[in-house]
């Protein structure tokens, strides 16, 4: 197994015989890209985050996620559908 990481210490790459991953960050850590390849085939996922750095969008494969967040941070919704939290 063969591992490479970035100048801050955050996993960049995993590569064994079996399945590799290859995963990028923006300037405050968050992952932006993750690449995935196996005997299956390959995949992706890309993350985008909004002015507080929350994920705001996932986008898979031609599909896509979105969030929303209320002022304090909690989670309103994912992809227009409500979220219950506890008081």
């Amino acid at each position: 197994m063969n591992y490479k990481f970035t100048n801050n210490g955050e996993l960049e790459s995993f590569t064994s015989p079996a399945l590799s991953y290859d995963i990028s960050y923006d300037k405050v850590g968050n992952i932006t890209f993750v690449k995935q390849k196996d005997a299956l085939g390959e995949q992706s996922v890309a993350f985008d985050y909004n002015s507080l750095y929350q994920l705001s969008k996932e986008k898979k494969e031609g599909l896509a996620n979105e969030y929303s967040y209320d002022s304090p941070g909690k989670r309103l919704t994912k992809d227009g559908n409500s979220n219950q939290h506890d008081a």
